[in-house]
């Protein structure tokens, strides 16, 4: 849903959008959710981190804005903050392997690489059981600055298709990738523009 609301408007006109539906339905989850993550996406980082707080008032065992406040965590360097968040989700989703990959990326951004390591490792052992999305192998593996294993998760998620590609070229998460010439290739092999 935001991935369409942002590719009809654009990041702005998506939040001033969903900012109308917000007000409509200041209960709906789903709303609420889309429109804190338009505000991470646009780096307005402190607006999302308000949205998602206000929104897990509303269901504290959400996941998804449980690990999306993590995730603007990390962008504004609150590294125990979003440990703390992106932990809670991964239990309330049962260890599902794309919760934590972006555990092991905040921990890897965090500067802690052997905890990152951990659970890269537990998530390549559940791929021998349960699909694992490469993308987010891929940026866990960019937080810990292994730039090979993070080009070949990628070039890995675009065989398959994972859909989680789609936010590649806006996604915080994909900086440490950026300056690579790899991170364009990337995108090309997508079909994104430059």
């Amino acid at each position: 849903m935001v991935w369409r609301i942002s590719g009809i408007y654009g990041q702005a006109e998506a939040a001033v959008e969903l900012g109308r539906a917000q007000e409509l339905d200041p209960l709906s989850l789903i709303i609420n959710v889309a429109l804190g993550w338009v505000y991470y996406l646009g780096r307005r980082h402190d607006d999302a981190i308000q949205v998602f707080l206000r929104t897990l008032e509303l269901d504290p065992q959400l996941v998804q804005a449980r690990s999306c406040l993590g995730l603007a965590y990390v962008q504004k360097k609150m590294y125990a903050e979003a440990i703390t968040e992106l932990e809670k989700a991964v239990d309330i989703a049962g260890r599902d392997p794309s919760l934590l990959a972006t555990l092991a990326f905040a921990y890897g951004t965090a500067g802690n690489k052997i905890e990152a390591l951990k659970l890269v490792a537990e998530i390549t052992e559940q791929s021998l059981q349960r699909y694992v999305s490469p993308y987010r192998l891929a940026l866990a593996y960019g937080a810990i600055d292994d730039k090979e294993q993070a080009f070949d998760w990628l070039r890995k998620g675009c065989e398959e298709h994972d859909p989680g590609l789609a936010g590649l070229k806006v996604e915080p998460m994909a900086d440490p990738l950026r300056n690579d010439p790899r991170y364009l290739e990337s995108l090309q092999r997508m079909g994104f523009p430059a």
